[in-house]
């Protein structure tokens, strides 16, 4: 489901807040081999090759589907060739290395507005200020913000609200940005040249 919602920025400017599920979506995958095999067979789609559920862990083909979609849309969705380069030389030779999930992290963020949302007023503030861990109460409270000025998160109700939470949290942890059981800590680790040149280039 796709609502398009209209958001203030500092400039006094408004723009349209795409809001989606697919970060409900891309919490649940099981594991990363899912998107590793949309991504090969994006490679070799011309020989014909696709993903079906025998490469997979999920049962039914409307769920294979739902996954694809999020994952095309949300994560290897470029806006131009030259971030769709870096990200293909990087993922060719490496596979789905911190290099390679760095930049489709980023490239979420840019492309999933809700997404975006949680991550400037969430993770970036938290990792940029060294703290220790994230909550999902602040998360639902970064969502009931939002739904004072956003009509269709004001749809909302607390259990859905609840469920974003906690997607948004595995999220994380699915890109190896959080770790831990039911307390998720950052998870603070060295950037080495070939990231440091990744986040600078995305700037």
């Amino acid at each position: 489901m796709v609502h398009f919602t209209v958001c203030a920025v500092s400039s006094g400017v408004f723009k349209y807040m795409n809001i989606n599920t697919d970060i409900n979506i891309l919490g649940s995958i099981l594991d990363l081999d899912l998107i590793n095999n949309v991504l090969q067979s994006q490679k070799i789609d011309a020989s014909g090759s696709t993903v079906n559920l025998s490469n997979t862990k999920l049962k039914t083909t409307r769920s294979l589907q739902r996954y694809k979609r999020a994952i095309k849309n949300t994560l290897v969705y470029f806006n131009n060739g030259e971030v769709s380069g870096l990200f293909e030389a990087i993922f060719f030779k490496e596979g789905l290395s911190g290099n390679c999930l760095a930049l489709l992290f980023l490239n979420a963020s840019f492309n999933n507005d809700l997404l975006d949302y949680f991550n400037n007023n969430i993770f970036f503030p938290a990792f940029f200020g060294g703290r220790i861990a994230i909550k999902k109460d602040e998360i639902i409270a970064c969502i009931n913000d939002l739904k004072q000025r956003e009509d269709a998160v004001r749809e909302w109700s607390d259990s859905t609200i609840d469920v974003v939470a906690r997607k948004y949290l595995a999220l994380l942890e699915k890109f190896y940005l959080l770790e831990g059981g039911r307390y998720k800590t950052i998870k603070y680790k060295y950037i080495d040249d070939n990231q440091l040149i990744i986040f600078l280039y995305w700037l």
